[in-house]
């Protein structure tokens, strides 16, 4: 069975493009591999396409029998790595706070360790450590 890791370096290796980050990899039962790639600006069915066809000979040399899907997360997803929150300055997230607080606020900055948000009320910063849960709020 193929490992996270190994596909991961594999993902990193292939990403010619400095806007695109991996946000989440999944190895399932019978190797159905599953990379998950944002970008700065929105990640194109192109961009998919174009890793795919760099990554799958790659793992191919590993394992004869596997399921390759590179997607994006989606717009409903909860954010998983640091790289998201930054790419949404400006807009507004609901947080689940791991004490089970709940806060609403646009993000006005966002680095590796931690978010600057601005609820109705306060300026808050918010170390990703103490983040459960977090995702776009959508606007129609």
């Amino acid at each position: 069975m193929l490992e996270e890791n190994t596909i991961r370096e594999i993902v990193k290796n292939a990403i010619d493009d400095n806007d695109i980050f991996i946000v989440d990899i999944n190895v399932g039962s019978n190797n159905k591999i599953t990379v998950y790639l944002d970008k700065y600006g929105g990640l194109s069915l192109d961009d998919c396409e174009r890793i795919h066809r760099k990554i799958y000979p790659e793992i191919e040399q590993l394992e004869d029998k596997f399921e390759l899907t590179v997607s994006s997360p989606g717009l409903t997803s909860e954010f998983k790595v640091w790289q998201q929150y930054h790419k949404n300055i400006g807009q507004e997230i609901e947080i689940i706070l791991k004490d089970g607080r709940t806060i609403r606020g646009k993000i006005t900055e966002a680095d590796q360790d931690k978010i600057s948000l601005q609820t109705k009320k306060e300026q808050l910063t918010i170390p990703y450590t103490d983040i459960k849960k977090a995702k776009l709020i959508l606007k129609f």
